[in-house]
């Protein structure tokens, strides 16, 4: 069954009458767009700045501005960053110590207000804001495709061609109606650049389209050299100057410190378990505790089980599993579990809602699962990679000794 999507040409003459061909107001009015940062407590543990930046999107894309710095003393939970702006743009914030690097689109005369937290991860490409509808009606979108490319993604795994063929036709419907139908240049921007990559075979035909609801917002000058309109603008000197600036406060940024996994030294952990408590591993109050570092797609990970189960049972009073989840997705790591029945094991998850690694597991620089180590009561660890039967005999020796 095939699914065809087309635009007939009444409806292209329909847009063309009805966009005017304005020029260019070159007496564009500032105003003022605010943005309230709430943080939590690892943002503001120490001393840091906080940047707003983006590109001037009414000049060019390539006109590249830090719109605003403010320091954040040790402890302050709140900053506001601010942007004299005339048009709807997107701006991005960088924090130069402990914080995300993520988007916030924002318009003229309004106030965003977003809460900033540790499992926010490095970075992210939008969040649902407290209070912003410009902000959060990009981020819903935003979900609703990763919806879509998931799907696509499962329907392809299995190879379903009917099936692929008309999630794709309804996906396109909709980001060409959220095209034509836009009220803002920049959703006009976005819907553009979306759909070029999302359907790259139809460049042509979206390109096209573009090119004209583009007319209907003369001001928006990114969106007029994105789409062919307007030729793009030369890098200005105070566009380099801020480019310079961002990639220097990048690079700046303090690298984290790499824990020592040798044998003898303590290794304290403290993840969070599927309720978001925080487990640490010495809560356990046990003889010996295996930190096992696995994943639910880790097919040697899962068949170390059975005998993880065995030396649980034959240890009950003096062993205990810490298992430390590496998956990006939290219903995989349940099913996982629920699957493989090791409710017995104390189950925590080393990502962020968001899928990205915890701060501590990147400390722990895991590169290759399963990865294990054996510590005793004093936290200190024993003894790395203990597989198959190799783990029983270590315990044997421990504990029969």
């Amino acid at each position: 069954m095939k699914f065809i999507v087309c635009i007939s040409l009444t409806a292209v003459f329909t847009i063309m009458l009805g966009f005017s061909s304005q020029k260019v107001n070159s007496d564009l009015k500032e105003k003022r767009a605010k943005i309230v940062l709430l943080l939590d407590n690892y943002v503001c543990s120490e001393d840091q700045w906080v940047y707003l930046y983006g590109f001037k999107e009414w000049v060019s894309g390539n006109e590249r501005v830090i719109f605003d710095s403010v320091f954040i003393e040790k402890g302050q939970h709140t900053v506001e960053l601010q942007a004299n702006i005339p048009i709807e743009c997107e701006a991005e914030v960088l924090f130069s110590k402990n914080g995300p690097n993520f988007s916030l689109p924002m318009e003229p005369d309004s106030c965003a207000i977003m809460n900033i937290e540790e499992s926010d991860g490095e970075s992210f490409y939008y969040k649902k804001a407290v209070k912003g509808e410009f902000n959060n009606s990009l981020y819903a979108f935003w979900r609703e495709r990763i919806t879509y490319r998931s799907k696509l993604q499962d329907l392809i795994s299995r190879d379903e061609k009917d099936s692929i063929n008309h999630l794709k036709a309804e996906w396109f419907i909709r980001s060409m109606d959220r095209l034509k139908t836009a009220k803002l240049g920049h959703i006009v921007y976005d819907a553009y650049i979306i759909l070029s990559v999302d359907f790259p075979e139809r460049k042509p035909e979206i390109k096209a389209l573009s090119k004209l609801v583009a007319k209907k917002f003369p001001n928006h000058l990114m969106l007029q050299e994105s789409v062919g309109n307007r030729k793009l603008a030369p890098i200005s000197e105070g566009s380099k100057k801020a480019g310079d600036r961002l990639f220097e406060l990048r690079e700046n940024r303090p690298q984290i410190d790499l824990l020592d996994l040798s044998l003898g030294n303590k290794l304290e952990l403290a993840f969070f378990d599927i309720e978001g408590n925080k487990i640490s591993t010495s809560s356990l109050g046990i003889d010996y505790t295996l930190v096992d570092f696995w994943a639910s797609w880790c097919k040697p990970c899962r068949q170390e089980t059975p005998t993880i189960k065995y030396a649980l049972q034959k240890y009950p009073n003096n062993f205990a599993v810490y298992a430390v989840s590496l998956d990006d997705k939290r219903a995989a790591w349940q099913r996982a579990i629920n699957e493989d029945s090791t409710q017995m094991f104390k189950h925590l998850i080393g990502t962020y809602p968001n899928g990205q690694r915890s701060r501590l597991l990147r400390q722990l620089n895991i590169e290759i699962i399963p990865t294990n180590f054996l510590i005793d009561n004093n936290q200190r660890i024993i003894a790395k990679d203990l597989h198959g039967e190799r783990l029983i005999q270590v315990l044997d020796s421990l504990i029969q000794k």
